[in-house]
């Protein structure tokens, strides 16, 4: 079976993150789909989420920059830019 190979994030997960928030699942579309995974693959709240998704469209981060981003708190530095 084809899932049981593939190792992190699917689509089904991507879905199920955001059935119930259409405006996130709108932003989320808006980014690749290597940044989507990073930020579900994250531990951030549905809040947090959200600001990154608007981040990464806003300063259009790599997945890389998003992943350092994440990981350096970039929400509490800049949250006044949004």
């Amino acid at each position: 079976m084809l899932k049981a190979s593939l190792p992190g994030t699917s689509m089904r997960d991507f879905y199920r993150t955001y059935e119930d928030h259409p405006d996130m699942l709108s932003l989320a579309l808006q980014l690749g789909w290597t940044q989507n995974i990073v930020i579900l693959e994250a531990d951030l709240s549905m809040e947090l989420r959200k600001w990154y998704l608007k981040a990464s469209k806003q300063f259009a981060w790599s997945k890389g920059e998003l992943a350092e981003r994440i990981a350096n708190n970039a929400h509490e530095v800049i949250d006044s830019c949004l």
